[in-house]
């Protein structure tokens, strides 16, 4: 048995808390911690980047769809696609992923948001 505190608990604690931050939306977080501890084969970056921005795609119509939102959504809208973007870009390039997931689109896609909404 190993002694408490041993490199597997450990282990098992820090997959613990990357599948928290998963089931919480948190994949970004979630991706710099698996690369940091070469959990990359347990935990595959980019379907966690690739969740993330669906999440944030949702949370984008539900913008729209809220009538509190009729005057500004276009805006909140812009400004959370473009964090959203930026982040998972930063990510991909930070931790070298751009093999898995090439990042040109996104980099269009941001920076068109950025001219049409002049941000």
């Amino acid at each position: 048995m190993e002694p408490l505190g041993s490199s597997s608990e450990q282990q098992s604690s820090e997959e613990e808390m990357i599948e928290e931050m998963i089931s919480k939306g948190l994949q970004v977080n979630a991706v710099h911690h698996i690369c940091e501890l070469g959990l990359v084969d347990k935990f595959p970056p980019v379907p966690l980047l690739k969740a993330f921005l669906k999440n944030e795609r949702q949370a984008v119509i539900s913008i729209f769809e809220d009538p509190n939102n009729a005057d500004r959504a276009a805006y909140l809208a812009a400004h959370k696609v473009r964090s959203a973007l930026w982040c998972v870009i930063q990510c991909i390039e930070w931790w070298k992923l751009e093999a898995e997931f090439p990042p040109e689109n996104l980099k269009k896609y941001l920076e068109k948001i950025e001219t049409a909404f002049n941000l």
